[in-house]
C-alpha cells in the first residue's frame, strides 16, 4: 500500500497550527450551520413590521423553517426577508417572490411541505469545489455542494514516551444522504511520494489510477460516515501537501460528476 512507503521523520513543529486550525473550524462550522429547533414554533417579524408564526423542522444535517400552517419558507439573507418556497427541479424548493404574511399563499397555487433537498441532487453537467482542511465533516445543505465538506481530518495525540508530540491523523468521509443512487470515488495524491494519484477500492486498498477508476462505493443512496484512514502518526509522513480527492457520480454514468478536493 502507499502508506507503507512513508518514511520517518520527526515533525513536532507542526503540531501547534495544526491544533489552532482545529478549534477555529469547529467555531465556525457550528456557527455556520446551526438552525432552528425542530417542532417548536416561534413569532417571526418581517423588515415592515409584520409577523407570523413559523416553526422549525429537521435535524442537525437537515432542517429548515415553515410556517404553522406547513408551507415551506425561505429568508432572503440580504434584506431579511422571508418568502414562501416554490417548487425547483433542482433544489427540490427554491424562494418565491411572494412575502409570508402578505399574500394566502392557497390562492397562487403553492402547495404545503416544500423544501430544499438536503441531499445530493445532479444538475446536467459538472462541479469542482476546493476546501481548506477542515477538522469536521459536513453534509449537504440545501443541495449546494459547494457547502459541503465531504472528507475531514481528525487528529489525537496518543501518549508515546519516544515523541514529545505523538500527534495521529484520521480521514473521514460523511454524506448526510443522495436524492438518486451514486457510485463514489477516493483519490489521494503525494507527489513527494509518488507522482500517481491513487484510488481507493471498495476493500480500502489503493490502486493507481493509471491502472483504471476504482469505486469505493457503487450504487449507494443511504448515509455515508465512515472513517477510510486512521492512526497515521504525523511524525512519520514526509514534508508536503496531501491532496485528497472525492467524486460522486450518478451510478454508472461518469458523464455527470461533482468532486471536491481538500488537503493537509
Amino acid at each position: 500500500m502507499i502508506w507503507g512507503l512513508f518514511r520517518p521523520e520527526v515533525s513536532a513543529k507542526r503540531f501547534f497550527p495544526v491544533l489552532f486550525v482545529i478549534l477555529v473550524d469547529l467555531i465556525v462550522f457550528s456557527a455556520a450551520f446551526a438552525g432552528p429547533a425542530s417542532g417548536i414554533v416561534f413569532e417571526v417579524t418581517q423588515p415592515d413590521g409584520t409577523t407570523f408564526m413559523a416553526m422549525g423542522f429537521g435535524d442537525e444535517w437537515c432542517n429548515g423553517v415553515s410556517t404553522e400552517e406547513g408551507y415551506g419558507i425561505i429568508q432572503d439573507i440580504t434584506t431579511g426577508w422571508w418568502y414562501y418556497a416554490v417548487p425547483d427541479e433542482m433544489k427540490g424548493a427554491i424562494m418565491s417572490g411572494y412575502p409570508v404574511g402578505k399574500i394566502v399563499p392557497a390562492d397562487y397555487s403553492i402547495p404545503m411541505g416544500l423544501r430544499e433537498y438536503c441531499g445530493f441532487h445532479f444538475s446536467d453537467g459538472v462541479g469542482f469545489s476546493v476546501y481548506p482542511t477542515s477538522y469536521q465533516a459536513g453534509c449537504f445543505f440545501g443541495g449546494d455542494s459547494r457547502r459541503s465538506r465531504p472528507l475531514a481530518f481528525s487528529l489525537e495525540l496518543k501518549p508515546d514516551p519516544n515523541i514529545l508530540f505523538n500527534l495521529t491523523i484520521d480521514v473521514n468521509v460523511e454524506f448526510c444522504r443522495f436524492t438518486s443512487p451514486v457510485d463514489i470515488y477516493i483519490g489521494i495524491y503525494a507527489p513527494q511520494i509518488d507522482p500517481d494519484i491513487y484510488l481507493m477500492m471498495s476493500d480500502s486498498r489503493l490502486q493507481p489510477l493509471t491502472k483504471g477508476a476504482a469505486k469505493w462505493k457503487e450504487n449507494v443512496w443511504g448515509i455515508v460516515k465512515e472513517t477510510i484512514i486512521n492512526d497515521i502518526p504525523l511524525y512519520s509522513l514526509p514534508g508536503g501537501d496531501f491532496d485528497f480527492y472525492i467524486m460522486v457520480t450518478p451510478a454508472g454514468n461518469m458523464d455527470i460528476y461533482y468532486l471536491w478536493k481538500t488537503y493537509f
